[in-house]
């Protein structure tokens, strides 16, 4: 009996020992495995914020390169963001129309512009775009205390419709070039399939090269700290999302380039762990690269 007693003992030993060894394995794989989904749930969270980010800061570029008047041209429409994407000094769009009206004529401001897309071209740098961008000056950009606030009438770059109020105030001081970019309401619906991200921004752009030489913008680079928060819906799920950029690695925003070129931004998604998008180390390129849980992935920027 007592032999039977011990043999019993080992075999239950030799079970629990198994199903300690399955749930084991089980746990690696299902990490492994969450791993993975995580990585997923975060490129899809990011791909949609660097898409918010690069039309939005395309606004920024446009609004302020309108004209010398009421900013300085030579960046978005009205100048070249690299050698190869504008033919002409309106970016090659044919449908395009501006109008300008003195809101308290004859003085020069406040003074709203409205570039008018109509029904949609194509422009040299082979983005769609239709509509309207309608902004209002209260001064030229470049002097401290100018206000420029964007409003948007069915405007659209290629797939996305873009919406929202944008304002960009100067609040340089006699040394330091810089500006508060604020979003409110902002929304990105891509007209293809429904779906759709929400923002709301507060950063600040300080220019940090290229003072020396106003009447040539392009030579400028900024660099971006600040905090969004929103949503992105996709195939009628919401994932909400907080992002800071890093104060220790800003976000550096060259007007040569089409594109953020370094810095790194903090994702925070509820009930996840938070991923890290790294914007590169200064090249002007289209990569940027995720971190999630250690796991990367390469982001493809519009």
């Amino acid at each position: 009996m007592k032999t039977l007693k011990l043999l019993q003992n080992n075999f239950l030993l030799i079970i629990v020992g198994s199903m300690i060894t399955i749930a084991s394995c089980k746990k690696t794989e299902s990490t492994t495995t969450n791993d993975v989904e995580e990585l997923n749930a975060a490129t899809t969270i990011s791909n949609d914020d660097a898409v918010t980010d690069a039309l939005f800061n395309t606004v920024y570029d446009d609004v302020m390169g309108a004209d010398n008047e009421v900013g300085m041209a030579g960046i978005g429409l009205t100048g070249r963001n690299n050698e190869t994407m504008r033919t002409d000094s309106l970016g090659g769009y044919s449908c395009l129309t501006i109008t300008r009206q003195r809101l308290n004529a004859p003085a020069p401001f406040p003074v709203k512009i409205t570039y008018d897309f109509g029904n949609g071209c194509v422009g040299a740098n082979g983005k769609f775009r239709k509509g309207k961008i309608i902004t209002i000056y209260t001064g030229r950009l470049i002097v401290p205390g100018s206000i420029a606030t964007t409003t948007f009438d069915n405007y659209q770059i290629d797939s996305f419709k873009i919406e929202g109020v944008h304002t960009i105030k100067n609040t340089s001081t006699a040394l330091v070039p810089q500006f508060e970019i604020t979003l409110r309401n902002g929304k990105l619906t891509n007209v293809n399939n429904g779906n759709y991200f929400t923002r709301v921004a507060d950063h600040v752009f300080t220019q940090i090269s290229g003072q020396g030489t106003p009447a040539f913008p392009l030579d400028d680079v900024l660099e971006i700290t600040g905090f969004a928060q929103g949503s992105n819906t996709r195939n009628g799920v919401t994932n909400n999302w907080k992002r800071t950029i890093l104060n220790i690695e800003p976000l550096i925003k060259r007007h040569n380039c089409n594109w953020l070129v370094k810095g790194k931004v903090r994702l925070e998604r509820t009930g996840r762990p938070d991923a890290i998008l790294d914007y590169g180390n200064g090249n002007c390129d289209n990569q940027a690269t995720l971190t999630v849980n250690g796991q990367t992935q390469i982001i493809t920027l519009p």
